[in-house]
């Protein structure tokens, strides 16, 4: 099976593809942001791989939207602390869903969106 991240991972962010998918995001995003006018507009991440999580936090920086970076701290946090949170597909199970909410309801509390 073919991996787009495994290419990436080694060629790097300069790899066209790459910066083609870089530059669209951007552009959606920023359309996003228009059509939203007023109502916020939050991204958060749930891993922080390099090269996508420095390229995404720069797309929202760029954007002027709140990016909210703690998540994938917490769940290496609860890792380490022997909990499992993924399911075998990948995704976040319940205790990995609880974490990630919470990280969530916090930095909303620090964007006074409470």
């Amino acid at each position: 099976m073919h991996s787009t991240e495994k290419e990436i991972w080694k060629k790097g962010i300069n790899f066209k593809p790459f910066r083609d998918s870089v530059n669209n995001t951007s552009a959606i995003i920023a359309m996003m942001k228009q059509k939203v006018d007023k109502t916020p507009l939050i991204a958060f991440p749930v891993n922080n791989y390099e090269s996508s999580f420095s390229q995404f936090k720069k797309i929202f920086d760029e954007n002027s939207v709140k990016f909210i970076d703690g998540i994938p701290d917490r769940i290496k946090q609860a890792q380490a602390q022997g909990m499992e949170v993924y399911l075998n597909n990948g995704h976040f199970n319940e205790i990995g869903n609880l974490i990630c909410g919470q990280a969530l309801v916090d930095s909303l509390k620090n964007f006074s969106y409470n």
